[in-house]
């Protein structure tokens, strides 16, 4: 049993170090490969300056580390998000009388935006003021 295990471990270490001397192989090789592309690169960028490609309307520059402008100007068109508007509408007919609020403007929940003056309304609240003058709500006020 005893020479069994001292077999396999040695076995173990074997495949190992065949492992490793075949990945320093492959390593050598690609840095050799690398280093040979990269020298045939370099010899065939020496003869590039003189001979760049020239167009008409276009012009080209070395290239090298240089400042960004911050701001581009361009042309467009802006489109309001019609998921994202809301349509304001009243439950009465009438004269807009006041305007509370400006376009892009934030508002609230409940935020009074405008004053409509409504003829069917005023005439509504005047037949309620004659009905129940006594027993009115206070935020339906017979005084004007």
């Amino acid at each position: 049993m005893k020479m069994k295990a001292i077999v396999v471990v040695g076995v173990m270490v074997l495949v190992l170090l065949g492992g490793w001397v075949l990945m320093r192989r492959q390593t050598a090789t690609g840095q050799v490969a690398a280093a040979e592309t990269a020298a045939e690169h370099a010899e065939g960028e020496a003869g590039h300056e003189e001979q760049a490609l020239t167009v008409p309307g276009l012009e080209t520059m070395k290239v090298m580390p240089t400042s960004v402008r911050s701001t581009l100007a361009l042309t467009g068109e802006v489109e309001a998000d019609a998921d994202l508007a809301a349509r304001v509408g009243s439950a009465v007919s009438g004269r807009l009388s006041a305007l509370r609020v400006s376009v892009g403007d934030r508002v609230r929940a409940g935020q009074t935006m405008a004053t409509v003056t409504s003829r069917d309304v005023a005439e509504v609240r005047s037949a309620l003021c004659g009905a129940r003058p006594r027993r009115m709500p206070p935020q339906l006020s017979c005084r004007q």
